[in-house]
């Protein structure tokens, strides 16, 4: 139901170490859908494990031929405040930084468990 062109990203969470079957995996995940050509992937992942699983992003745009960064969603603790930019993680290619986790905030009398983030563009998946 996403419409054509939506960005979609795959959500690795912190690993100690990259393994060849989750290398293998998200390569399997990128080319699925920069072959079927519908959605734009991305990567959301912790700042442990997001350069080297973006590398593979960036092999799989740069084997078919696509132009541009693949998109890069950061978790980083360190440093962050709402005012920065997701450049400003440590990882310039970065689209959106994910800074503060499971933190509560109260809204219109509701209290809601958030992440909070901020980044490059008011929706970051299109």
């Amino acid at each position: 139901g996403f419409a054509a062109g939506t960005v979609i990203y795959l959500n690795v969470e912190r690993v100690e170490r990259v393994t060849q079957a989750l290398r293998e995996y998200v390569r399997a995940w990128v080319s699925g859908l920069l072959q079927e050509g519908r959605y734009e992937p991305a990567l959301y992942a912790h700042a442990r494990n997001s350069a080297e699983l973006h590398a593979i992003y960036r092999q799989e745009f740069a084997r078919v031929g696509r132009a541009g960064e693949p998109r890069l969603w950061v978790a980083r603790t360190g440093g962050f405040d709402l005012t920065r930019s997701p450049t400003d993680s440590g990882f310039p290619e970065a689209t959106i930084w994910q800074g503060v986790l499971d933190t509560q905030e109260t809204w219109g009398g509701v209290t809601l468990l958030i992440d909070a983030n901020v980044a490059r563009t008011a929706d970051p998946s299109r």
